[in-house]
């Protein structure tokens, strides 16, 4: 059997969006339509055509799309957060380095009150960025010194990057 307009017709109701719906509901809504078929005829066109097989391709289309998509998003994601970090590390190499940094509570260039710059936050920056770049377990931050951490956590970005 040559599958035809009529039988196309019937898939697309019968898979329905997505989800395949009951014969005697596709013979109902092909009624409706003006294009009648029996319940007979849409099982036996479903096992001529492989309808379950075509709904199923279309299925995995659609998640691989999503897929693709998801991972987009996530990229996108780190790439922010990265981001955040990067800025949070520029800042206190630039207090530590005593340069110029704008205030963050009133605007004005000049040297921002001596903040205190704990190891640990300074630690978890690093470890945060080292996560996002997928590379935890590569670097020992254990007994390093502020400006050892911001250093490693400027050539991580680098070595990701290139």
């Amino acid at each position: 059997m040559k599958e035809t307009a009529r039988h196309v017709e019937a898939f697309e109701v019968w898979f329905d969006g997505g989800t395949p719906i009951s014969y005697p509901e596709v013979s109902r809504r092909l009624s409706e339509k003006g294009t009648p078929a029996s319940v007979t005829s849409l099982k036996k066109w479903s096992k001529a055509f492989d309808w379950q097989r075509r709904a199923d391709e279309r299925i995995a289309a659609v998640n691989q799309r999503l897929d693709v998509e998801v991972v987009d998003e996530i990229a996108k994601a780190k790439r922010q957060m990265i981001a955040v970090v990067d800025l949070a590390l520029v800042r206190i190499q630039q207090a530590l380095a005593g340069v110029p940094i704008e205030c963050p509570d009133c605007g004005t260039i000049g040297h921002v009150p001596k903040a205190k710059f704990d190891v640990k936050d300074v630690a978890a920056l690093v470890t945060a960025k080292l996560r996002l770049l997928g590379e935890p377990e590569k670097h020992s931050i254990e007994g390093l010194t502020l400006l050892d951490l911001v250093t490693l956590a400027n050539d991580a970005g680098t070595e990701a990057s290139s």
